[in-house]
């Protein structure tokens, strides 16, 4: 039950994570665990679309980094179950701009590389870029 193995980062790498890199953390969580995704509800007879991100871990402790990063960042997100989602338009915004959309190139780096981790596997060196 690898799920219910403590999982906790000690306080250096707190202070590293939470103040220096959340943009990262939450991004590279969503790239491996999660995605953007358009939410169809249908009321009234009508339908409305928005965009918003899930991520989707079995570990609370996991779950819990995640959302102490988020926080961080100024973004909220509700649980249910396994899964996490942000949806509130200005924290997909956020998420946006920063690069978790797998599909898009990575902010700042001035090249049309998709971001992180969508067009690479360590096991293929095909296309790794490793």
């Amino acid at each position: 039950m690898k799920h219910r193995r403590t999982i906790a980062l000690a306080r250096w790498q707190e202070a590293i994570v939470y103040s220096e890199f959340p943009e990262e953390f939450v991004c590279g969580l969503i790239h491996s665990d999660g995605c953007r995704a358009i939410n169809n509800v249908h009321a009234a007879g009508r339908t409305y679309s928005y965009p918003r991100y899930f991520f989707s871990n079995r570990s609370d402790d996991i779950h819990k980094l995640f959302a102490t990063a988020l926080a961080a960042l100024g973004i909220s997100s509700t649980r249910s179950g396994w899964q996490q989602s942000i949806a509130r338009k200005d924290d997909v915004a956020l998420l946006d701009e920063l690069g978790a959309r797998k599909d898009w190139p990575y902010p700042g780096d001035g090249s049309d590389q998709a971001c992180p981790g969508r067009d690479s596997n360590p096991h293929d060196p095909e296309i790794s870029g490793f």
